[in-house]
């Protein structure tokens, strides 16, 4: 097995709640409740173009019901200033609330992690580091001071991240003086916003991230020296023998899923479902890896050399080879044969500069996208096999295609 090409975007929504669908519209829908997914019936959706003073767009952050963010994308990272726009679909114009305009002008705000109807940001305000939450239907507002202490020699901003795993948030804070990362649980209640530190863990981790939690445990890959684990039956540490370690943690005990050593590695993680996927490298031996969170069970998905490996930009995983290429949450194969044909119906002269599969080919949950040169594009829905050309700036999420004109 081998990797192949993928992207990764920001955040993905709930279709139902999205979507404002006429009774018989919804009547229609509820007969195929049984498949995986419904094309909507004009899944592009039209965005204003808004760029940025270097001339780059706001691009599709996350949707919730009729409101869709977009961010400057170019702005994201320690060393510039983010910025949010919120346009509403009914209305077909910009909806951003008053106290978020006065929020950005009052912060500079180097971080934003959306989540169903909450907005989580880190921002600095003056000498401090705030963390907020902003919720989008009531418009209210919830903050704490994370303590960090920060250089402005080092970074323009203070090194820390947001991580999510479906359920929980979590904020990374690098020690610029160790460049080690310490990880907390971000805890939001109806009348605080807090940190809680990841006490069962310790050691000098270069990399957190989780991956699955629920109420009495949680799955997540941690990377470092020295790290050590509690049990949460006893108050002793227990050291992971490992460099990079996928650990399962709950209250009867440690489970280490996965972790390199001297003759193996593995190159990525991604959770589809109730499984969680992993490629295991072995020299030059490369083998697919599945999780189950229920049996507990790990199982070699595929070890075939001709099969590649390409990571949905969403959640999802694909497997593929010249030929075909398969999506694992439900196992339906596709012929490359068959897209190219359903492309070749829309009659468009771009047709002729599509590379070879899978050359510039991104693999979306419900989409695959090709890109020719120039910002030309074809989509195709693989639930329903409906091709798509647009010209232009695009992102493709759920079960939609945000257009920029």
């Amino acid at each position: 097995m081998a990797s192949g090409k993928w992207v990764v975007c920001a955040s993905c929504w709930n279709f139902w709640s999205c979507l404002a669908l006429s009774n018989q519209e919804r009547r229609r829908m509820d007969l195929n409740k049984s498949t995986k997914s419904v094309q909507p019936i004009d899944p592009v959706i039209t965005l204003p173009t808004y760029p940025n003073q270097s001339g780059f767009l706001y691009r599709y952050l996350h949707r919730y019901e009729n409101i869709i963010l977009t961010m400057d994308m170019n702005a994201c990272g320690y060393q510039a200033k983010t910025s949010l726009i919120f346009f509403d679909t009914q209305k077909s114009r910009l909806v951003t609330p008053p106290d978020w305009i006065a929020y950005e002008k009052n912060c500079r705000i180097f971080g934003i992690y959306p989540i169903k109807s909450c907005v989580f940001s880190l921002a600095l305000s003056g000498e401090k580091c705030i963390l907020s939450c902003f919720e989008v239907k009531h418009h209210t507002w919830q903050n704490c001071e994370i303590p960090v202490k920060w250089s402005h020699n080092c970074f323009s901003s203070p090194r820390i991240q947001m991580e999510y795993d479906g359920t929980t948030l979590y904020a990374g804070i690098l020690d610029t003086k160790t460049t080690f990362w310490r990880y907390f649980k971000i805890i939001r209640t109806q009348k605080e916003l807090y940190l809680e530190p990841l006490s069962f863990l310790r050691g000098n981790f270069t990399l957190f991230r989780p991956i699955w939690s629920s109420q009495d445990e949680m799955v997540f890959r941690a990377s470092g020296n020295s790290m050590e684990i509690q049990n949460a039956n006893e108050t002793s540490f227990q050291k992971v023998n490992a460099h990079d370690a996928m650990i399962r943690y709950r209250h009867s005990g440690v489970e280490i899923i996965a972790a390199d050593s001297e003759y193996s590695s593995f190159e990525y993680d991604t959770r589809v479902g109730k499984c969680i996927y992993y490629e295991l490298m072995e020299a030059s031996k490369s083998t697919l890896m599945g999780y189950d969170l229920a049996s507990h069970n790990n199982r070699i998905v595929s070890a075939d050399p001709e099969q590649y490996i390409a990571l949905s930009s969403e959640e999802d995983l694909y497997t593929y080879n010249h030929a075909a290429f398969q999506r694992m949450s439900d196992g339906k194969k596709f012929s490359v044969d068959a897209v190219m044909h359903a492309f070749q119906t829309l009659n468009v002269p771009a047709i002729k500069e599509i590379e070879p599969f899978p050359s510039m080919c991104f693999f979306h949950d419900h989409w695959l996208e090709i890109e020719v040169c120039d910002f030309r594009f074809f989509v195709i829905h693989l639930d329903t096999m409906q091709p798509y050309y647009l010209e232009g700036v695009i992102d493709v999420v759920g079960e939609h295609i945000y257009h920029y004109a």
